[in-house]
């Protein structure tokens, strides 16, 4: 018997379109949504980060609502772009703004890390997938 292990569930649809409201509210109004961090970085890193979230959570979301093989593939390259977002966003926060913004930065690598869990829980599902029946 194959398990597959669905992100389709109440707290990661929920987790997903906050995702993506984020991203639509810093494209907005970037200095809004974060003060410190929207004075700390670029103002293209900002478009790229804010941008990113709506992109990439809005492709994972498109994976969790399809069916099918096809949605595990969708789903999974949305979280490759959102983990490596992510764990970008941590390293520019810290880069540039120093421990005083841990928090944010400890978020979004927590947050990377975590998609990234995703994933390779989305690999071995497709890997069980694809291998013969008998071959266990």
């Amino acid at each position: 018997m194959i398990i597959i292990h669905s992100g389709r569930n109440p707290y990661a649809i929920f987790l997903l379109a906050a995702i993506v409201l984020t991203g639509v509210s810093g494209l907005i109004s970037p200095q809004h949504t974060s003060p410190v961090v929207a004075h700390l970085l670029a103002p293209w890193e900002l478009a790229a980060w804010y941008g990113g979230l709506v992109i990439a959570g809005t492709v994972s979301l498109a994976g969790l609502f399809s069916r099918g093989l096809m949605s595990l593939l969708v789903e999974r390259v949305g979280l490759v772009v959102l983990a490596s977002l992510s764990a970008m966003y941590a390293v520019a926060v810290v880069a540039q703004g120093g421990a005083t913004l841990s928090l944010a930065a400890g978020t979004a690598g927590s947050f990377a890390l975590a998609s990234a869990a995703r994933v390779w829980q989305i690999g071995r599902d497709l890997k069980e997938i694809t291998r013969p029946q008998g071959d266990r």
